[in-house]
């Protein structure tokens, strides 16, 4: 229990750390449909998993326990930022690489705690990035990069 409250409380300030994300008047319509693997072709650890996943991309909360605070930020929100952002000429590209990315890090983000190697904290990195780098392209490729190094890690529940 004192595990769920805690990462309860870290999931909320990293919403709250990526607020600014969420401020845009009106975001555009995206979508990565097309660019990521369905949802029912992911072979999920558990239906909490499926559901946090879900959660993580879309702030729906359905699934997942009574502790989730469901809406924005959620990773949509991220790609909508990327297409508020981008220049022209690179907004298709970044929104794949977006995408691309939000799958790999959702999927690991999304596991039980004792799983994961990509908590909160590293969404919180990963928000700031995106807000605080000149270049989209660098940035998702800065993140790509700490997400290798991430992933790369032995798993502390295994």
């Amino acid at each position: 229990m004192r595990c769920l409250k805690m990462r309860t409380l870290a999931i909320a300030a990293t919403f709250a750390a990526l607020a600014p994300l969420t401020a845009m008047a009106q975001p555009p319509q995206v979508s990565c449909a097309g660019l990521v693997t369905p949802l029912g072709a992911l072979k999920f650890d558990s239906d909490e998993h499926k559901a946090w996943y879900v959660r993580f991309w879309t702030g729906d909360c359905s699934g997942t326990h009574s502790f989730c605070m469901p809406g924005s930020p959620n990773w949509m929100t991220s790609v909508a930022y990327v297409v508020a952002h981008a220049k022209p000429a690179q907004r298709n590209d970044l929104v794949a690489r977006t995408c691309r990315l939000g799958q790999r890090v959702g999927f690991e983000w999304a596991r039980a705690p004792k799983l994961k190697r990509i908590g909160v904290g590293d969404l919180r990195g990963f928000g700031d990035l995106m807000r605080k780098s000149p270049d989209l392209s660098l940035a998702l490729d800065q993140i790509n990069a700490r997400v290798a190094v991430l992933l790369a890690k032995p798993r502390s529940g295994s």
